[in-house]
């Protein structure tokens, strides 16, 4: 990279799924506005795996990790690692779309602090596949209206360095789940905003014993997190083991009511993904109570290991 301080900072984790890794990183060499760009490679793999393919270009900063970490701690890192005024977060089972880049860079120079992408499939029809992108995007699927929303689609979205930078201590468990991040960045009175000229397509879980997985994790992560940072009571943490039953019920009504408001089109492939939908709102109901219970645990390093070599069939 030359002297001048770049525009984008992108931070791609990677691990033992080495080609869609190389994809992933090529779709970023790609963007228009490389140039003026830093991605932070943290790698996982290079332990067992050569280098992957361009991560020696010059707009790459390759860290080695010796071990999977915690997920919130790693991605603290490459933010403190980063350098441009603006931090974007993509996944490695992710492509950034063209125009990708330099829509994060535009909307930040138009004051938005936190901007997400419209969600593309990138495994249609394969496996459950369809109904993971349901219930993980409905929000964010094409096609997307740009405007302000109550969340932004998690792992994938570009911050305001500073604002991050802000949170201090705080950061490495606010970026375990996005949506911690996101409330906070929105008690400060920030608003999120969605541009749908920033696409990226997602490769989505194919197998259910994989989703339930990352539902459990991910959940673990989240319920105790929420508790700390929210300051709930010991009555509240208690009232919502007691009540984890109604979790995936509450969840599953909540996303029908979304499609008969704003997706109609959608409902079909609702009532199709309803079986799945039961059992990984369990498998995270589970973990959410678990959590609460008995912490964290493992759960974050467990959760970046499955995100960076679960493997998700593609056509």
């Amino acid at each position: 990279m030359p002297d001048l301080i770049p525009e984008l900072s992108v931070i791609l984790q990677v691990g033992g799924e080495r080609e869609r890794a190389r994809n992933c990183l090529a779709s970023l060499l790609a963007q228009d506005i490389v140039d003026r760009m830093e991605i932070i490679l943290l790698d996982y793999g290079l332990e067992t795996h050569p280098p992957l393919t361009a991560s020696d270009h010059p707009a790459v900063k390759l860290i080695q990790r010796p071990s999977y970490e915690p997920i919130g701690k790693s991605r603290a890192l490459a933010v403190r690692e980063a350098s441009a005024p603006i931090v974007a977060f993509i996944e490695d089972h992710c492509l950034a779309f063209d125009g990708w880049a330099q829509a994060i860079v535009l909307r930040h120079h138009d004051g938005w602090k936190a901007i997400g992408p419209e969600m593309h499939t990138g495994n249609p029809g394969v496996g459950i596949s369809d109904a993971i992108a349901l219930m993980n995007y409905a929000k964010w699927l094409p096609p997307a209206r740009a405007g302000i929303m109550d969340l932004l689609v998690g792992h994938n979205t570009a911050y305001d360095r500073e604002i991050l930078e802000s949170f201090g201590e705080h950061l490495d468990d606010l970026l375990r789940c996005d949506p911690l991040l996101q409330w906070k960045i929105q008690e400060r009175g920030f608003d999120l905003y969605l541009d749908p000229h920033m696409k990226v397509a997602h490769i989505n879980e194919t197998e259910m014993r994989t989703i339930m997985s990352g539902y459990f994790y991910w959940n673990r992560m989240f319920a105790p997190t929420r508790a700390a940072e929210f300051s709930w009571p010991v009555i509240k943490r208690l009232l919502w083991v007691v009540l984890f039953p109604l979790i995936p019920l509450v969840r599953i009504a909540k996303l029908f009511l979304y499609l008969v408001r704003d997706r109609p089109q959608l409902l079909g492939r609702y009532l199709n993904s309803l079986p799945v939908q039961i059992v990984a709102q369990y498998a995270a109901a589970i973990g959410q109570a678990i959590g609460l219970v008995r912490g964290i645990g493992t759960a974050e390093e467990d959760f970046l290991r499955y995100e960076l070599n679960q493997i998700r069939r593609i056509a």
